[in-house]
């Protein structure tokens, strides 16, 4: 209860009944995450796609209903609904994502299993750097700003998250299909620019929208109360961009087992906390601390990748500049 008492107070929340709501669906919110990382891994896209439609859905229901009431009856509990959204999203998606054809109870032998066990700590501990860099904003903003502002910036954040979550079937589709591929012994380098390429073409898009009309868009989703942050809209949506991008060559690595890409998304979770806790002036510096961290960490990407393929960049290259060899003589 200690540790609630000390996020209840850094978040500034009134009570610490929201953080024990979520925390109550943490246990099928870890468990949805591995059976959705077995749909993915069987290719069962449709369920996998299931698992994210009814998790929204049942946050939008759930949190908009007893919104409703809430209004009717003059309840002041909009934190503890909103986790409550969240705590119904989270028992949706598990529901759907549990594995119906499995009938008997399988032991893991994890001695015998110790890649897979070294790989699923990985991944693990990228997905944490995701959460670092998706939510730690959100979080830090909470705290470093009022109400009023924390709200506007959520808002924006869900902005960009259309933007990440756009982009992630690609990603999802991708992590399998390089497995198979490198297995069969065939070349995968073209998925991988072609899902990079999908991912700039979509994210562009939002941008460019988000720069022509974000007036119009901020209003369709939010109404006119917040159009005072659409001049922010394009640079978040270009943040998450740029986010998105590195992610397709985290998870593209990941399924060629180089794990370099975990430190360095590791790496720049940790960074943009600590460059927010010290740059917060406005809601704009946090943005622009966003961009930074992420365009340094997709150029860390690029650099890895060049890197990776030094070889075959030699192999080049000697081709090119490299002086003939003068030929034998004859007899």
């Amino acid at each position: 209860m200690m540790c609630l008492t000390i996020i209840r107070d850094f978040l500034h929340f009134e009570s610490a009944w929201p953080l024990i709501i979520i925390v109550l669906g943490i246990p099928f919110y870890l468990e949805m995450s591995v059976n959705r990382g077995l749909l993915q891994g069987r290719n069962q896209f449709k369920r996998l796609a299931w698992t994210y439609l009814v998790e929204m859905m049942s946050r939008v229901v759930v949190t908009f209903g007893f919104l409703y009431l809430a209004l009717n009856n003059n309840w002041d509990l909009a934190s503890e609904i909103v986790a409550l959204g969240f705590l119904a999203s989270f028992l949706g998606s598990f529901w759907i994502s549990r594995d119906r054809e499995q009938n008997e109870i399988r032991v893991i032998q994890f001695d015998k299993k110790k890649g897979a066990v070294s790989f699923l700590l990985i991944f693990c501990a990228y997905e944490f750097s995701q959460i670092l860099i998706s939510h730690s904003d959100v979080i830090l903003v909470k705290h470093y700003f009022g109400n009023h502002e924390a709200g506007l910036y959520a808002s924006l954040a869900l902005l960009g998250r259309m933007v990440f979550f756009g982009t992630w079937a690609i990603v999802t589709l991708l992590f399998p299909k390089v497995i198979q591929l490198e297995r069969k012994g065939l070349p995968h380098i073209g998925l991988f620019f072609k899902s990079l390429g999908l991912v700039a073409l979509s994210g562009f898009a939002m941008i460019l929208s988000c720069v022509i009309f974000p007036d119009l868009i901020i209003g369709l989703m939010y109404g006119s109360a917040y159009l005072v942050i659409s001049p922010l809209a394009w640079k978040y949506a270009l943040a998450t961009t740029l986010f998105a991008l590195a992610n397709v060559y985290a998870y593209y690595y990941l399924s060629l087992e180089k794990y370099l890409p975990v430190a360095l998304s590791a790496t720049a979770g940790v960074a943009q906390i600590l460059l927010v806790t010290r740059f917060h002036q406005s809601l704009e510096t946090v943005i622009d601390v966003q961009i930074m961290t992420m365009g340094c960490l997709l150029l860390a990407m690029i650099v890895f990748q060049i890197s990776n393929s030094a070889d075959f960049l030699a192999g080049i290259r000697d081709r090119l500049f490299s002086t003939p060899k003068p030929l034998p003589k004859t007899l």
